[in-house]
């Protein structure tokens, strides 16, 4: 079924993240290929040196942009893996670099309530240059684990847990749950463990048909993070 998700966060600082996805099937492939963008920005900012802390009169922006082309597909009806390229555009002022990274997943179909074992390993490969020192993206290792909770008539819950790895900082975990009434209403609530600035997080959604092989998702999340306010 093709797929069309759009989504918009508003961050802490004026910082907001766009992102865009596209996924479908083509005759000429089997699997499903998938179509990213991204975007975040920044209002803005006043120039400031040592020696005029209230500024220098002039501004400078900064922002990320990236664009990902991702191929998945069934190995067998449990097991399941897909690969992303993602070209990422960075910029800091009057400085811009551009560079490549891969995403690598897999999701394995346990077979018992529901169960499902995912695992991905994000950003391998990229390198950036701001200052004639290069060095590579962080490299993130993820693992995660979803089930149902119950399943009666109109009424169904799945579970999740989910670790990772950064490489600059501690390891972390979210867990959460998602409850739905019918397939239309949606409730959501979780918790971010090992972060600095983040904890509770909830939202709800709904969905509706607007044919017999469409349907239409809206949803609201919101996260605490901490002194820095909610996102």
């Amino acid at each position: 079924r093709t797929s069309l998700h759009l989504n918009h966060v508003e961050w802490p600082a004026d910082i907001k993240l766009d992102f865009v996805s596209y996924a479908f099937r083509t005759p000429y492939l089997p699997g499903v290929l998938g179509l990213t963008a991204r975007a975040l920005t920044m209002d803005p900012q006043v120039e400031r040196t040592i020696y005029l802390p209230e500024g220098t009169g002039r501004e400078f922006d900064a922002g990320d942009m990236s664009f990902g082309l991702t191929y998945a597909q069934y190995f067998t009806e449990r097991f399941s893996t897909g690969v992303t390229v993602h070209f990422i555009h960075m910029g800091l002022a009057d400085k811009a670099v551009n560079t490549t990274a891969f995403d690598f997943g897999l999701v394995y179909r346990i077979g018992i309530r529901g169960m499902r074992l995912g695992m991905v390993v994000q950003n391998a490969g990229g390198e950036v240059d701001f200052d004639s020192r290069p060095s590579k993206m962080p490299i993130m290792f993820k693992v995660g684990l979803s089930g149902d909770a119950f399943d009666f008539g109109p009424h169904h819950m799945i579970s999740t847990v989910e670790f990772s790895h950064p490489p600059d900082n501690k390891e972390r975990a979210n867990i959460g749950a998602e409850y739905d009434f019918n397939r239309f209403f949606f409730l959501r609530g979780g918790y971010n463990a090992g972060y600095d600035a983040s904890g509770v997080a909830g939202g709800f959604g709904v969905a509706v048909s607007t044919s017999e092989r469409s349907r239409l998702h809206v949803d609201y999340a919101f996260e605490d993070l901490s002194y820095l306010g909610g996102a």
